[in-house]
């Protein structure tokens, strides 16, 4: 996705449910991104009107006066910052409950960027988020569904230690030998080993 002035992906303040997709009955599928794409761009081009350029504009000289290069550098540096902003909260919002020590958020905005550079019609929900920002949330919530059915059942960290705690703990009393001697069954007379199966084969 990218704004004027800086080539990211972002996503919308508005926060997304805790879980993606696990409030809904069926999990959906990247043809639901696609379909809330879809209405997304409807959406769009019924509110948008394209810039009309100005004929009184002078072509002529491009070289811009200090005065205006510095207030156009204190503009692009508003914009990154509310970029980075949008971008942050949108991040949140896709990763849902997942782990963010496994799943961190410039993983989560790698990934988002992956997506957007194979359909365009992201970055175009990302450029108008703040003209339609309920439309541009319900992409954010179909992107959050996409991410988690992808990745949400990756192993789970502490449930990994558990297991490999149980393991090492069951190795290590299969390797311990057995406390004192073995009998020596052939040895013993009908009763000792009568006596000794009592004991020991319960």
């Amino acid at each position: 996705m990218s704004d004027t002035t800086a080539t990211q992906t972002v996503v919308e303040t508005t926060p997304a449910p805790a879980s993606p997709g696990a409030t809904e009955a069926g999990a959906r599928t990247e043809d639901d991104l696609d379909t809330l794409l879809a209405a997304f761009d409807d959406q769009g081009n019924k509110t948008s009107t394209p810039a009309k350029p100005d004929p009184k504009a002078d072509t002529g000289n491009t070289e811009k006066s200090p005065p205006a290069a510095i207030a156009d550098g204190a503009i692009a540096e508003v914009q990154q910052f509310i970029f980075r902003q949008d971008m942050d909260k949108t991040i949140k919002s896709v990763r849902g409950d997942l782990d963010p020590e496994h799943f961190d958020d410039e993983f989560v905005e790698a990934w988002m960027d992956a997506q957007a550079r194979r359909d365009p019609r992201l970055s175009n929900a990302w450029r108008d988020r703040r003209a339609n920002p309920k439309g541009f949330q319900k992409v954010v919530d179909g992107l959050g569904r996409t991410f988690v059915k992808k990745y949400g059942k990756m192993p789970d960290k502490g449930a990994t230690e558990d297991r490999d705690a149980v393991t090492a703990a069951v190795r290590g009393a299969s390797t311990r030998a057995p406390e004192g001697k073995a009998p020596d069954l052939g040895k013993m007379t009908d009763g000792e080993l009568q006596a000794w199966k009592d004991q020991h084969m319960r």
